[in-house]
């Protein structure tokens, strides 16, 4: 007895389709096929196609298998139509990389959907972590903010709404900018929606009423550093005014008022014991609890280190506290699509950054020498633009791993897991245990 519960990439279906059997090659089972075995039941989980299986006493077998044997197992040649089974010899590293570069240019679309714009380099902390350390404080003055609105009118993909995303430093110091923006798009009938990237201290009551009617904001992100004391010492206000509660009761409050609310608390080795005591005091502050989505996204630098795993170990085992309180869990859903962008940065066709100088970026760490153009001139350095889509060659290490569609970098992306195989096998294996338990037939 067997059942689907998620189906493939639609992308991938509809453009590469059904494996068909090759009657003269043995078979035997994917690397990109992940087991999870639990009392008689058994998950299937494709890490390239995103599809997956709920089977219950059935005995797959192991090791290499006939053509015959496939053909005339009724399960065992529908798994391998669905790319579960595949022929000995078939590479799937050269399949996975064929099909990404085929998808990317299906896919391809002129104009861009999505903008992120930075009001201000300016912010009124001083996060130890922050990687804009150095970069100039800048603030978009309105000669610049008219020609930006210029810029999205004749770059924006036609006959489609486009996002406008909005960071800094702390984009709430730019609201004038925002404000500017946001009246001559509509001026424009330029429809748009907006998100946007705060440390939500600034985010008044005032401020979430004309977010949500004059900004079309419908997510905002909201930067946190767990628990009070750790909160003070990291964010390093200029000048303290009980934000952490202020944050809590305000982020509450967008919620209540329609908008989407995220709460990214950044941890490390440091802080990650801390995080049980934040979720109590949000819990205390939120009412509305499904509405808050609480992510805890470990640093660049500890993903680096030694303590990549037990970090990620930890926060994982705080999952069940976030549900006890009330609010989603984090690790209970599978990738449910193929991933062909790793970020922002190598979807060239999709987004750009812009910053308040006018600058055009393919990432929001707008580093010096990084830029690509202006948006008074538009692209004026393809070659650099081009090359965020350019990938290296596959590690030697990484060809067999199971784990490749889901992490594989673009070749100029600086974020590295330290022990990336596994911490995938811990996210993964997680999240399929929960759906092997939330899936009865």
């Amino acid at each position: 007895m067997w059942k689907e519960i998620h189906k493939q990439d639609k992308t991938f279906s509809s453009s590469i389709g059904d494996q068909r059997i090759k009657t003269s090659f043995d078979y035997r089972w994917s690397i990109y096929a992940i087991q999870e075995e639990r009392e008689g039941r058994t998950i299937l989980f494709h890490t390239m196609t995103t599809q997956c299986i709920l089977l219950e006493d059935e005995q797959l077998p192991k090791g290499i298998l006939s053509a015959k044997t496939v053909e005339n197992h009724t399960l065992l040649f529908w798994l391998m139509q669905q790319y579960f089974l595949v022929p000995v010899d078939f590479s799937e590293e050269e399949f996975y990389r064929k099909t990404i570069y085929l998808l990317r240019k299906l896919t391809e679309r002129k104009g861009y959907v999505r903008y992120t714009i930075l009001p201000t380099t300016g912010c009124n902390a001083r996060c130890v972590y922050c990687f804009e350390k150095g970069y100039p404080i800048q603030t978009m003055s309105e000669e610049t903010a008219e020609q930006v609105v210029r810029f999205i009118s004749e770059t924006k993909r036609e006959h489609q709404p486009i996002q406008l995303g909005w960071f800094g430093g702390e984009p709430l110091l730019g609201q004038k900018i925002i404000d500017w923006i946001s009246d001559r798009l509509r001026e424009k009938e330029i429809l748009f929606t907006s998100s946007m990237v705060t440390n939500g201290s600034l985010f008044t009551d005032d401020v979430i009423e004309k977010a949500r009617t004059r900004w079309n904001l419908n997510h905002v992100q909201i930067s946190m550093d767990c628990a009070e004391t750790v909160y003070r010492q990291r964010k390093q206000f200029l000048i303290y005014d009980h934000q952490y509660e202020t944050v809590l009761r305000q982020a509450a409050k967008a919620a209540k008022a329609g908008i989407s609310v995220t709460i990214g608390c950044n941890v490390d080795g440091e802080n990650v014991d801390e995080i049980p005591e934040f979720i109590r005091d949000a819990a205390n502050r939120i009412s509305e609890k499904g509405k808050v989505t609480i992510l805890f996204p470990q640093l660049f630098q500890s993903r680096s280190s030694k303590e990549n795993c037990l970090v990620l170990k930890k926060i994982m085992q705080y999952d069940d506290v976030l549900e006890q309180y009330g609010f989603p869990g984090i690790y209970q859903g599978l990738p449910d699509h193929l991933k062909l962008f790793s970020c922002m940065a190598d979807g060239k066709n999709r987004e750009v950054v812009i910053a308040p100088d006018g600058k055009l970026y393919a990432c929001e760490h707008c580093e010096e020498g990084t830029s690509f153009g202006t948006i008074w001139d538009g692209i004026t350095d393809p070659l650099l633009l081009n090359s965020y889509e350019e990938w290296d060659e596959t590690k030697d290490n990484c060809r067999e791993c199971p784990y490749l569609p889901l992490c594989t970098p673009f070749s100029k992306c600086s974020v590295v897991d330290f022990d990336c195989q596994a911490i995938r096998t811990m996210v993964l294996h997680s999240a399929m245990q929960s759906m092997m338990l939330r899936e009865l037939f």
